[in-house]
């Protein structure tokens, strides 16, 4: 499916870049030279590509997507506990274990 394809294309890429800021930026460990910057624009050029528009578009005109998927393409809230945020996945946590974290 596009979008898992979309989702494991873009940790690829933004955990390269992260890997090259934490060994360039703060010197966790060698690095090369200019490299943060090439991931960077690697990782921008992938999230900016408008010739994806059209492949996105025609997988949300699929007959056989559920509206659970199709909601998940229209506001980015994969199903992949890679992609979501902190926030997301919390939301989903039962009330009680809330209670507990919070006391």
């Amino acid at each position: 499916m596009l979008l898992h394809e979309l989702n494991e294309q873009y940790i690829r890429l933004h955990s390269a870049k992260e890997e090259a800021f934490w060994a360039e930026k703060m010197g966790l460990k060698e690095s090369v030279p200019g490299d943060f910057e090439a991931k960077e624009i690697q990782l921008q050029a992938f999230i900016t590509d408008a010739a994806m528009l059209p492949k996105l578009r025609a997988e949300l005109e699929r007959s056989d997507l559920t509206p659970k998927n199709a909601q998940a393409w229209k506001d980015g809230s994969g199903s992949s506990k890679q992609t979501q945020s902190k926030a997301q996945r919390q939301r989903r946590w039962p009330q009680k274990l809330w209670r507990w974290k919070g006391s």
